[in-house]
């Protein structure tokens, strides 16, 4: 009987500590994905500033300027900057390659980090 017990006994705290550990382990994984996210949300502001004082610097005063993000299966991500200003609508394909190039110039801090720009 007090076999029975020891083994028992045994077997209930196994399992408590399997349990404890497991949510340990997740607890840390999801404390690590916030920690990412607020990373490259920081990043993802500091780009669109970035954008802006410089469209502000070229004359386009109060440019929208808004980013989007798509992360794939293997975890990159691609933005998308889209840019709107009446005065860039009236340039021709040209004037807008050349924009986007210079545009290009401001680097996302994270280089795996792909960035796209359009003008709507």
């Amino acid at each position: 009987m007090r076999k029975y017990r020891f083994v028992i006994l045994t077997v209930v705290l196994l399992m408590m500590t399997t349990l404890g550990t497991g949510i340990t382990v997740r607890g840390m994984e999801k404390e690590k994905l916030n920690t990412e996210i607020r990373y490259y949300h920081e990043m993802e502001k500091q780009y669109v500033k970035e954008t802006r004082t410089y469209l502000n610097e070229l004359g386009y005063e109060n440019a929208g300027v808004s980013m989007t993000m798509v992360t794939d299966q293997d975890g990159t991500r691609e933005y998308t900057v889209s840019i709107h200003h009446m005065s860039i609508d009236k340039l021709d394909i040209e004037a807008k390659q050349r924009l986007e190039h210079n545009l290009q110039s401001i680097k996302f801090r994270d280089e795996n980090c792909q960035v796209l720009h359009k003008f709507l």
